[in-house]
């Protein structure tokens, strides 16, 4: 999570998603293939948080398990806003500054999502 917030944020090397993903079309695929695995592929919605809370909840751990219910409404919501980028030239997030508005804000979820995360295993 470290290292996708990391890279999310990062505008100068070939690493950072502002130049990775900085044509309209590069960027329409990332952000389609993020929405995909965050929500539909590689896991169950939420990134597999919620899936993960019920495990925690019937293991008799309800602290824990809130705050991956919280993580996973940070996953879900950034896969949401990936889902709802458009890379059209009339789009907002189709610009160098609107992409990397959403970019910041992505990383704030995935930051947040760490915090949780990380409460949620100290606790366990």
């Amino acid at each position: 999570m470290e290292k996708l917030a990391a890279q999310l944020r990062d505008g100068r090397t070939r690493t950072g998603w502002e130049r990775r993903f900085g044509s309209p079309e590069a960027f329409l695929a990332g952000t389609r293939r993020l929405y995909a695995c965050l929500e539909e592929e590689w896991t169950a919605p939420g990134a597999t948080r919620p899936l993960y809370a019920d495990f925690l909840d019937l293991a008799g751990r309800p602290e824990a398990a809130a705050l991956f219910r919280d993580s996973a409404g940070n996953w879900s919501r950034l896969a949401e806003l990936a889902r709802a980028a458009a890379p059209d030239a009339d789009a907002p997030d189709a610009d160098a500054p609107g992409r990397r508005s959403l970019f910041d804000e992505l990383a704030g979820l995935v930051d947040g999502s760490l915090a949780l995360e990380r409460r949620a295993v100290a606790l366990l």
